[in-house]
């Protein structure tokens, strides 16, 4: 991603200056983020990203630990990875059989506080995608399906989303390719994906989220010619006309 590279090259050289090593704990985000000049939010998704490569993990209450020193790791497309259209498509199929899941069992179990935090989450990407900045818009769509997985009260399952939204050069073309008029309607299914939790309504959250997956699927290939895989096709036909 854009920027992440000088992010990571500051980070490694941290860690060489305090000579940690793997298996080291790595200093707290209020320490971390004003040394990378960030924000929290922005080292965050660093942060899990870096863990979706198995370069490091976070455990909730104790911190980041290395899995290594993080120094030949200096260029970030190590870290981004290059999905191939295949991949993409492959991708958008995990995603379409695995987030309604996670949507049903967020809308019965996602606390008020939690829902808070998707509020908040949505007008961060409310700006992001006013900014037109595509790497704030990717960090903002996977804080707030990070906190929708969360919400459904299973770690397995923010694993896997962080895995299904992890970084790569097609998946930041397709945003960047994206219309205003499809940005819009990206952001009015996040808008309708709070409003299903708030009323605990499973079967709306679900289809909302069926409903995102197969429009990005959709923008993969009117952007980028990523031919879905005969499972979303079939589903996208279904819908023919929600989006062009």
């Amino acid at each position: 991603m854009k920027g992440y590279q000088e992010l990571l090259k500051k980070l490694s050289a941290i860690v060489s200056e305090r000579s940690l090593q793997p298996g080291d704990r790595l200093p707290p985000e209020r320490e971390l983020a004003p040394l990378l000049g960030v924000s929290r939010n922005t080292l965050r998704n660093l942060l899990h990203t870096l863990e979706a490569r198995k370069l490091l993990s976070i455990r909730r209450g104790s911190g980041t630990y290395l899995h290594t020193c993080l120094l030949e790791y200096e260029d970030m497309q190590e870290v981004t990875g290059h999905d191939t259209a295949r991949q993409m498509a492959e991708r958008c199929e995990s995603a379409y059989l695995f987030l309604p899941i996670v949507a049903v069992q967020s809308a019965e179990n996602i606390g008020v506080r939690m829902i808070d935090r998707l509020q908040q989450a949505n007008i961060a990407l409310s700006r992001s995608l006013l900014s037109g900045e595509t790497p704030l818009i990717y960090e903002d769509v996977v804080s707030f399906f990070r906190i929708l997985a969360q919400g459904a009260n299973n770690q397995y399952f923010v694993t896997v989303v962080e895995n299904l939204f992890a970084y790569s050069d097609l998946l930041g073309i397709i945003i960047t390719r994206l219309s205003q008029r499809e940005r819009d309607l990206m952001f009015a299914s996040h808008v309708k994906m709070i409003h299903a939790l708030r009323e605990r309504d499973r079967v709306y959250a679900a289809d909302i989220v069926c409903e995102y997956v197969l429009f990005f699927a959709y923008a993969a290939e009117e952007h980028c010619g990523v031919k879905a895989t005969d499972l979303v096709f079939a589903a996208m036909q279904e819908r023919e006309g929600d989006w062009s």
